[in-house]
């Protein structure tokens, strides 16, 4: 028997990367999401930045040294950035 290579599909690949909507909306789609029974990995409100930058060297180190003091401060509970660094020198930092 011959196949048909147009009845021949794919399935698309899960899509698990992150998804985002406007924060007003947040429940109605974490709603709707869930009453079409996808599972919700996890769902929170995020600041993403509109503009990313990517940094590297003295000032990656001094980027990364700012975020651990923060980190380690009992007063800061979550801290966003727009930066990127590349994985090589966050690894080494």
């Amino acid at each position: 028997m011959a196949r048909n290579s147009s009845n021949l599909r794919s399935k698309p690949a899960p899509r698990t990367s992150p998804r985002s909507t406007a924060p007003g909306a947040f429940l109605a789609v974490k709603d709707a999401v869930a009453a079409a029974g996808i599972a919700i990995a996890s769902d929170e409100l995020a600041f993403l930045p509109e503009n990313e930058i990517e940094i590297a060297g003295a000032d990656a180190a001094k980027s990364l040294a700012l975020l651990s003091a923060l980190d380690d401060h009992d007063d800061v509970q979550n801290v966003s950035v727009n930066f990127q660094i590349p994985d090589e020198v966050a690894a080494s930092g």
